[in-house]
């Protein structure tokens, strides 16, 4: 009698990796560009990891390799940290666990010199009419930045240009942008875009949107209280007739000065006087229970949150 033994490893499903297309190469600068590619899954066909594999070598013995974490089958990466004027090749990847498939292999070239590029624009903050926004200056293109900032207009697309609202960055620290955007309409949608010029031309980011909050309706009269450090407690008490008295309170030592607040292009400011030493702050955002203001202290903007006291 003949007895057949299969080894457990032979009854594994042999899963093969999926056909892969290398796709184009845009946005390509001194220190990067954008590489596409599409995975197209059929029958017992996975794939573990897949992406684009970059190299400086045609026979791409050697490549450093950019994985899709989305799972995408249509992907974009961006490749940054390249060499100016210099040639690569790339080609897309899957690997099954068992086997890999690459693609056609592609090249570029990084350029000499090119307009500055930016990265995302990050926005927070939002309030009913105003905006925090910071983005990075990928590359400046071989060239100091001449000017730089951000421009928006009301919208959901697109990409805002000089011809719109701008406001202007006059510092740009470890190649970060950021500036507070004023004067906003309650509850509207904007599209906003960083842009800089140097020698080569001018650059622009791609547009983003946000929405900002519907006018708000709370009453802000009443007592606020933040902390400022861990022995130190602030006090904005809001009267109606538009004053108020600031009180800060540390051990015990209570330091009191007056303050005004007025609607100015919908934004609520505060105007503070210590000793004759006058300080604006804006109020970004107000609830039922929390405000915050933004204010500025030794040249760099603060963010403070008050929690309003309960009456007793």
């Amino acid at each position: 009698m003949l007895l057949l033994a299969a080894c457990e490893k032979d009854t594994e499903a042999i899963y093969f990796a999926p056909e892969v297309i290398t796709g184009s190469v845009t946005n390509i600068y001194r220190k990067g560009a954008t590489i596409s590619g599409n995975i197209l899954f059929s029958g017992s066909s996975s794939a573990e990891k897949y992406g684009i594999l970059l190299s400086d070598l045609q026979s791409m013995v050697e490549y450093v390799e950019y994985p899709i974490n989305s799972g995408e089958t249509d992907y974009k990466v961006q490749v940054q940290g390249l060499q100016a004027g210099k040639t690569y090749y790339y080609c897309s990847y899957a690997y099954s666990g068992y086997s890999i498939a690459r693609g056609e292999v592609n090249s570029f070239e990084t350029t000499e010199s090119n307009p500055p590029v930016f990265g995302d624009v990050i926005i927070d903050n939002i309030g009913w009419n105003q905006v925090r926004v910071t983005t990075t200056l990928l590359d400046d293109g071989g060239f100091s930045p001449i000017i730089s900032g951000f421009c928006w207009r009301e919208g959901n697309s697109g990409v805002p240009t000089l011809v719109d609202h701008v406001v202007n960055v006059q510092e740009i620290s470890n190649n970060q942008l950021t500036a507070v955007v004023t004067g906003l309409t309650p509850d509207t949608e904007y599209v906003i875009s960083a842009y800089s010029v140097n020698s080569r031309g001018m650059g622009f980011s791609q547009g983003f949107t946000f929405k900002t909050e519907e006018a708000e309706s709370v009453s802000i009269l009443g007592t606020w209280v933040t902390s400022l450090s861990k022995d130190m407690t602030m006090y904005l008490e809001f009267a109606s007739n538009g004053r108020g008295i600031s009180r800060t309170i540390e051990g015990e030592l209570d330091d009191s000065y007056s303050f005004t607040w007025t609607m100015v292009d919908n934004q609520l400011i505060i105007t503070f006087d210590d000793d004759g030493e006058v300080q604006t702050g804006t109020v970004v955002s107000v609830s039922e229970t929390t405000m915050i203001l933004e204010t500025e202290e030794d040249g760099a903007m603060k963010i403070l949150q008050y929690t309003k006291v309960a009456e007793s």
